[in-house]
């Protein structure tokens, strides 16, 4: 089995801007992330971009080489979205080897997911230390080309993940002497569809499911649980 893929198939045209308007990188940010809003009106691009600022501010994400890759962690989106955007002229901004920077990626991920986006990250920076490939960027004239250099770099990303990658870590529980009413409200407050059953060491004896309250005749909480936002 292939357990790799080359980095260009990661990119999107819709989330590629060939050549930035911006002049400084948080304007290059704000930018891409308006197309991102664009092309995916659900996103809150404003919480995102708070997000990413705060991260700045704790820690510049310019790599050097020309590029930057600054990125956020948020359950505003379901995958990695992948935006990249070029500068021309390169941006007005400090960077670590005094190269200026041209090249801003951001990577969104959700919560639960951290693998993939090291393995993305780190297939970028491989990229970005080809100067080649900073040069062939800048020269890219649509959002097709800059993915095909990138595709044609040969890059790749490691794409095989395991349960333990993208499980979640704190989940809501319950005790099997919890009352079921306990239970349903539960479920209702954290928007799920099952629950685990630990005992009082957190050791798992169980899973109980919306389908077993109804089945156990809970009338009073069937309309409850069939109006669930399921999270799985």
């Amino acid at each position: 089995m292939n357990k790799t893929m080359r980095l260009g198939n990661m990119l999107k045209e819709e989330y590629v801007i060939p050549d930035l308007k911006a002049e400084t990188k948080g304007a290059a940010i704000s930018e891409l992330l308006s197309l991102l809003n664009q092309n995916s009106p659900g996103i809150n691009a404003l919480k995102i971009r708070d997000l990413i600022f705060e991260r700045e501010e704790i820690e510049n994400t310019s790599y050097g080489h020309g590029f930057a890759f600054p990125h956020a962690r948020t359950d505003e989106v379901d995958d990695l979205i992948i935006g990249l955007g070029i500068s021309k002229s390169g941006l007005n901004e400090k960077t670590p080897d005094n190269i200026p920077l041209s090249v801003v990626v951001i990577l969104l991920t959700p919560s639960h997911i951290s693998k993939l986006y090291l393995q993305t990250l780190s297939a970028f920076a491989a990229f970005a230390r080809n100067e080649a490939n900073l040069e062939n960027l800048k020269s890219a004239e649509t959002a097709a080309d800059v993915i095909d250099i990138i595709w044609q770099s040969a890059v790749q990303v490691e794409k095989e993940l395991t349960a333990k990658d993208i499980m979640r870590r704190n989940i809501a529980t319950v005790t099997p002497d919890d009352t079921l009413k306990h239970v349903a409200n539960m479920m209702f407050k954290h928007r799920l569809s099952a629950m685990a059953v630990v005992d009082e060491n957190e050791n798992l004896l169980g899973q109980i499911a919306d389908k077993d309250l109804i089945q156990a005749a809970l009338p009073d909480y069937k309309a409850l649980i069939n109006n669930l936002n399921y999270a799985f």
